[in-house]
């Protein structure tokens, strides 16, 4: 947060302030960031370079927050106040969790509505259903079962009739 207002960060500028902020007791290399950001990929210098203004400018303050070191790469120059907080995974867990238990809910009300409705015709050759891959893209590891039940448990209420 800036000024006490959340910010929109992009991945890896998020990425490299919080290596910088891990590694605020000295001054890393242009290849330690690479090394570090973009473990998988060749960046040129330019896309660092931007990605430290971006940094910059999101975290700007009275004074200069991470001091260029020439022919070296860079250091995390403010003071920084650790507050003992949750995380924004932590924080936001409980509302992934609720949006989860939410949809299944859905998910399971709409397909016994469609099988308890005698209006509805289930002649199978009159019906067409596409159940779409539910991806997860919380990467909360006690999440990751949440796409697959969701599918399995649409496929099964489809079959079941």
């Amino acid at each position: 947060m800036v000024s006490g207002q959340p910010q929109k960060v992009q991945p890896k500028v998020y990425q490299l302030i919080l290596f910088m902020l891990e590694n605020r007791d000295r001054a890393v290399s242009k290849d330690e960031i690479q090394d570090a950001i973009w473990p998988d990929v060749e960046v040129s210098e330019t896309a660092m370079t931007r990605a430290i203004m971006k940094a910059r400018k999101l975290l700007q303050q009275d004074g200069e927050v991470i001091k260029t070191i020439h022919g070296h790469g860079y250091h995390f120059i403010a003071e920084v106040t650790v507050v003992e907080s949750l995380t924004e995974a932590t924080a936001s867990t409980p509302k992934k969790v609720f949006f989860y238990v939410l949809s299944s809910l859905l998910l399971i009300a709409l397909s016994v509505t469609f099988m308890l409705n005698p209006k509805v015709s289930l002649d199978s050759s009159e019906i067409s259903v596409a159940v779409l891959p539910v991806i997860d893209r919380t990467e909360q590891p006690d999440l990751a079962w949440a796409g697959l039940g969701l599918m399995s448990l649409t496929t099964q209420m489809i079959k079941s009739d």
